[in-house]
């Protein structure tokens, strides 16, 4: 009998029990809980506060996964010393699926915690999740487009709710697996008319709409060079969220291996791991079409439907995601009547983070009036 990769669901009290432990003081009973709640506060570890912000923050919140279910994630929040009525709410790129992953436990690189700087003396409020279940009790669902909207979206409504004046509007913000989850974001809460208003969209090193690809991959799959540990992190996601499909009977004796070492690991790692392996070696049998076609919802890129202004950047040395994989989505937003602003750059995959930060600042600031109507 093959192990299972299924996870039981965490029931919502031991959820808060477990963040009560391990957060610290200021915690809200589960009770007087609902979603978008911060449940609690404690001082970011040192090497992870900016001078720059008034304070410096490791919270926990509650927010939903894509199927609507509670749950819990932990984020960083940046008060700024003047203004913050504005909020940049950024999404981290890929980090891996074992809690110490995390970058409020790990930390963050030097690329992003400048760019957060110089959002802070600008005067925004930068909130930054650690994504559903990365840090926190129950597993994490890599790539759940509808879960990272979530956290996303939620940190700013528990903040704005915690600090009355803070991210009265927003913007989702994200790099690569970040850019996946910005506009998811983005997507969800244009013109939705609850929480804090969004204005705006921004995303760089933006995955292609692999959901149309990946979703409906077999034992016949051939290695895609890089592909394999992504692949292998959303399967586990969507197992995890879709428990009564029982994805495990379709793994082969290599990918039960595979997912059951991953869930431990950080992203080098699971590269590593992978590296030689195709998304074929890990399966035994193809998903069934409905199956299919719910990874393809879970894992979803959004080709339409924004009302907010849309800020894309790509690097043409990104050898992750070479330019060519970009194109298509921008011609799908364009068609789609998307207020697009599309910019290449003579960057890598993430030293696009560092060579963006001008275009960001003007595009906040051009549009930060703006709302969505």
């Amino acid at each position: 009998m093959r192990p299972s990769i299924r996870l039981p669901v965490v029931r919502i009290v031991a959820l808060v029990i477990a963040v009560s432990a391990s957060l610290g003081p200021g915690v809200i009973p589960a009770a007087a809980a609902p979603r978008a709640t911060i449940l609690s506060t404690s001082d970011l570890p040192a090497g992870q506060r900016l001078l720059e912000a008034a304070r410096s923050l490791k919270v926990a919140y509650r927010t939903s996964d894509g199927r609507g279910r509670p749950r819990l994630s932990s984020a960083a929040v940046y008060l700024p010393r003047h203004g913050g009525t504005t909020a940049i709410s950024w999404a981290h790129g890929s980090n891996g699926l074992g809690d110490h992953c995390a970058p409020t436990r790990m930390g963050r690189p030097l690329r992003e915690l400048d760019y957060f700087r110089t959002l802070l003396r600008n005067g925004y409020t930068v909130v930054a999740t650690d994504y559903i279940g990365l840090g926190t009790d129950g597993e994490p669902g890599y790539l759940d487009s509808g879960g990272e909207a979530n956290a996303m979206a939620d940190l700013v409504t528990a903040v704005a709710e915690r600090w009355p004046g803070k991210a009265i509007r927003w913007f989702a913000d994200g790099h690569s697996q970040g850019a996946h989850a910005a506009l998811n974001a983005a997507a969800a809460r244009s013109g939705d008319g609850s929480g804090s208003v969004l204005a705006g969209l921004m995303a760089t090193s933006v995955p292609p709409p692999f959901d149309r690809i990946i979703g409906v991959a077999g034992p016949s799959t051939p290695e895609i060079p890089g592909i394999t540990g992504l692949y292998a992190m959303a399967l586990h996601g969507f197992s995890v969220t879709y428990p009564e499909l029982r994805i495990e009977r379709h793994l082969s004796a290599r990918g039960v291996d595979v997912i059951r070492r991953i869930v431990t690991m950080c992203s080098p790692a699971i590269e590593t791991l992978t590296a030689e392996l195709s998304i074929g070696d890990l399966l035994a049998t193809s998903l069934t079409s409905r199956e299919a076609g719910l990874f393809e919802r879970y894992l979803r890129i959004p080709t339409s439907g924004y009302r907010v202004p849309v800020f894309l950047g790509h690097g043409l040395r990104d050898a992750t995601l070479p330019f060519p994989t970009v194109v298509p989505l921008v011609a799908m937003l364009r068609a789609s009547g998307t207020q697009l602003e599309f910019k290449t750059y003579d960057a890598t995959h993430d030293g696009i983070i560092e060579q963006s930060v001008p275009d960001r600042i003007a595009f906040v600031s051009r549009h930060a009036g703006q709302t969505t109507g």
